[in-house]
């Protein structure tokens, strides 16, 4: 679950991982991104952005190691995270704490030349917030 939001620092896409169990998915998805795949996260039905249209990964070859664009589409605002196979492996490296059980947030890529910037938060949030924030 997350949000879409204009921050101090600019658009943000704020991501909720609820779990270890859901770290350890979401770190195993984004490094099989090196691999090539092409992948919209909004397929998962466990996956959902208050804001946003769709959020999709892609693997590049040229260009910048990550890069996050959005384009507006008929149903609102959509993401591209791109990143090169060593890009994936960083992003994975930063949600390797939250596999341990480590509570924290985490940004990538940096927000320069990008549309948005995605927070990675794990274990901020009490049952009640995230009660209140997403399930009422």
């Amino acid at each position: 679950m997350g949000s879409y939001y204009l921050g101090a620092d600019g658009p943000s896409i704020l991501l909720f991982i609820r779990s270890v169990e859901s770290a350890q998915w979401l770190r195993e998805l984004l490094r099989s991104q090196s691999e090539g795949s092409h992948l919209n996260l909004f397929a998962n039905p466990e996956v959902s952005i208050e804001g946003i249209a769709g959020l999709e990964l892609e693997t590049r070859t040229e260009g910048p190691e990550a890069e996050l664009k959005k384009k507006t589409v008929s149903n609102g605002i959509f993401f591209t995270l791109s990143c090169r196979p060593t890009g994936w492996e960083e992003l994975a490296l930063l949600i390797e704490p939250f596999c341990n059980g480590k509570t924290g947030h985490q940004y990538f890529p940096d927000g320069v030349g990008n549309d948005a910037v995605i927070e990675f938060s794990f274990g901020e949030l009490t049952d009640e917030q995230w009660h209140l924030l997403f399930e009422s």
